[in-house]
């Protein structure tokens, strides 16, 4: 549908799940007592697994740089696609914005009977690997049904504005997005097709500056 014929739009919020640098530096859901006692030996893994990860030349990979899922996040991203496969929400409404969600709502001048018809809402998603991989694994049904021109749009204005290293995005402008050894562990995760196929990166002109109002 063209933008001068939509009459309104609706955009959907999903926070993408912990990152490994959530993972170390941030208290999240754990008491300040836990934290603070495990934050130095939770650092020196982080150290350490960082510097395997050097030695063993995976140059693409970083626990800090552009940080990926921890753990949790991917439990946090599989919880989505869990929510997002329920057959019946609350109300009437809250179904619609599922169906919006995950693809079964077609846009206009499509045929709405086609399996592989065109859906009505576009996946997007910022340049940082956590971001990619949430709405990889938690849409990962709707990614399944392989549709005409349903692709995971990469904006680099959404990208996180952070001096730290964890909001710098490692995936080359317009380039692949290379998975993280987080994102080949998932059982039943067809992250190769997902990543080469079904991910548009043509908006993706690398990080935005830190100066950046998210519109330059």
């Amino acid at each position: 549908t063209s933008p001068d014929k939509v009459d309104h739009r609706c955009i959907i919020f999903v926070r993408h799940g912990e990152s490994t640098w959530n993972e170390t530096f941030n208290k999240g859901d754990r008491s300040r007592l836990s934290f603070a006692v495990f934050f130095i030996p939770n650092l020196i893994y982080a150290l350490l697994v960082e510097f395997y990860l050097f030695v063993a030349g995976h140059s693409e990979e970083s626990w800090f740089f552009d940080s990926p899922l921890s753990a949790k996040g991917v439990r946090q991203a599989t919880d989505l696609r869990r929510f997002l496969a329920k057959a019946e929400h609350t109300t009437a409404a809250e179904n619609d914005i599922i169906d919006l969600m995950t693809g079964k709502t077609k846009a206009t001048g499509t045929d709405n009977d086609g399996s592989k018809a065109s859906p009505a809402a576009q996946l997007c998603s910022s340049n940082l690997r956590r971001a990619i991989s949430t709405v990889a694994i938690g849409f990962q049904d709707r990614m399944d049904k392989q549709m005409d021109q349903d692709p995971i749009l990469i904006l680099p204005c959404l990208q996180e504005i952070s001096r730290n290293p964890d909001a710098l995005s490692i995936t080359p402008p317009r380039g692949a997005v290379v998975p993280s050894w987080t994102d080949k562990a998932i059982s039943g995760f067809d992250y190769r097709r997902i990543f080469n196929q079904q991910v548009d990166t043509k908006l993706h002109n690398g990080n935005k500056p830190v100066s950046s109002n998210g519109l330059k």
